[in-house]
């Protein structure tokens, strides 16, 4: 196994970013919900400019969890 490099090592420990959109099609949810959840502070998210908003994917799986049967 050839050894990883560094900048291999910082790619895969980066978070995975999200838009709206993309966050809202991964739980089938609109993305009016997803907006809400970031204006209640339940979904941390981040501005990228003027417009680009991003969440974290690790961060919208804390928030929608899969409920014990």
């Amino acid at each position: 196994m050839a050894p990883q490099s560094k900048t291999t090592k910082r790619r895969q420990a980066a978070p995975q970013w999200l838009s709206l959109q993309q966050a809202a099609a991964v739980y089938a949810v609109s993305t009016d919900t997803i907006r809400r959840r970031v204006a209640s502070g339940d979904l941390p998210a981040f501005r990228c400019g003027r417009r680009i908003i991003r969440v974290r994917a690790e961060d919208l799986s804390r928030l929608f969890h899969e409920i014990p049967r």
